[in-house]
């Protein structure tokens, strides 16, 4: 918690986990990008620590606050791959009978971003 003090993270996975506690911890993210690596993205993130607690919007942990002003391309790609790992989850958790509300929504904001269905 030192305002001096820069973090750039690089989350393998769980992203969305990330950017909600750096939200709750009181960090400001001051840059994030999507890098492409042959197939793989990948997200980075520059955080700094000014106490404010924030709470962003279910999509703006996935994509990124930031990542998604830009729209760039390879956002674009990110929020596609998001789509489809959210509708298989969703799909497993209608066959298991089971709740997939979280999934759903999180479908519907990732059409509305990306623009199709």
């Amino acid at each position: 918690a030192d305002p001096d003090v820069r973090l750039i993270l690089q989350p393998m996975t769980k992203a969305a986990e990330l950017r909600a506690a750096l939200d709750a911890l009181g960090f400001r993210i001051d840059g994030e990008t999507v890098v492409r690596d042959g197939r793989r993205l990948y997200q980075v993130i520059l955080a700094c620590y000014d106490g404010v607690v924030r709470t962003s919007s279910p999509l703006e942990l996935e994509l990124g606050r930031l990542n998604m002003a830009s729209r760039g391309e390879d956002v674009i790609l990110l929020a596609e791959r998001l789509k489809r790992q959210f509708g298989k989850r969703r799909a497993g958790l209608l066959k298991a009978g089971l709740d997939c509300s979280r999934e759903e929504e999180m479908l519907a904001l990732l059409d509305g971003f990306t623009g199709r269905a």
